[in-house]
């Protein structure tokens, strides 16, 4: 558990410090991160509250083209709406994530990827989600997951590098996850009073408080099992059942 928790931070901080280097039409370069874009002004972090704005006739040819790039403006976008981003925190085997925009996503650790985002795994195929609110998903092999929503309210109590060890979301959070074939597992922390957790397949729909689940899907239908805790799963035909660990 310390070996999973230090890893988490450290994958956080490093989404935190995506520093890279920066070239003005003149020549000059500095390592920063980017921070926000707001039309054509850049805001970059050189360094611990260290900013500055520039605007994008300053950046050289090469900089500039990068910055009018969309894998640069979903980042910024994404940086703007302060929204619960999910992030790879683990995989091997034959892992495929395809965006809302049907655009693949290029597979490191540490990857941000946005809602709408789908999760395709082969025979040999594992993957390990890491949501800002502090929950874990583990995708197993021949699944398909689509996040279909994650939004995270801003937080003052939400600092960096302590995902792994929260003990409940810091803000409200609402979250709905598909799983249209194979097998997850979940480690869903605490949710906040106000925040929404789904887990969706083709038969039914699982309402979540904090706990951890397995959740199975097939042609021939679902299962769903809580290891601790409880939950409250709907097939829409029946009445809301409590499925609890035994």
């Amino acid at each position: 558990m310390r070996l999973l928790i230090i890893l988490i931070s450290f994958i956080h901080l490093t989404l935190n410090a995506e520093v890279r280097t920066w070239t003005s039409k003149t020549g000059t370069t500095i390592e920063a991160d980017l921070v926000s874009i707001n039309g054509g002004d850049v805001t970059l972090l050189k360094g611990p509250g260290k900013t500055i704005t520039v605007n994008i006739s300053q950046f050289s040819k090469a900089d500039q083209a990068y910055i009018q790039s969309s894998a640069f403006r979903e980042k910024a976008e994404l940086e703007n709406a302060k929204k619960g981003v999910v992030q790879l925190l683990t995989f091997s085997g034959d892992v495929r994530i395809i965006s809302e925009k049907k655009t693949s996503v290029a597979l490191n650790v540490g990857v941000v990827f946005a809602e709408g985002s789908t999760i395709n795994t082969g025979d040999d195929g594992k993957a390990v989600l890491l949501f800002t609110s502090g929950t874990t998903v583990s995708v197993r092999e021949n699944s398909e997951l689509i996040v279909s929503l994650f939004q995270q309210e801003p937080t003052t109590g939400f600092q960096t590098g302590t995902v792994g060890s929260l003990k409940k979301e810091a803000s409200k959070t609402k979250t709905r996850l598909k799983l249209n074939y194979g097998k997850l597992y979940s480690n869903i922390k605490k949710l906040h009073d106000e925040s929404e957790f789904e887990l969706h397949t083709s038969t039914g729909v699982a309402g979540i408080r904090g706990t951890e689940v397995i959740l199975e899907s097939n042609s021939e239908g679902s299962r769903f099992s809580v290891l601790n805790g409880s939950a409250d799963f709907s097939d829409g035909k029946h009445p809301i059942q409590q499925v609890s660990h035994e």
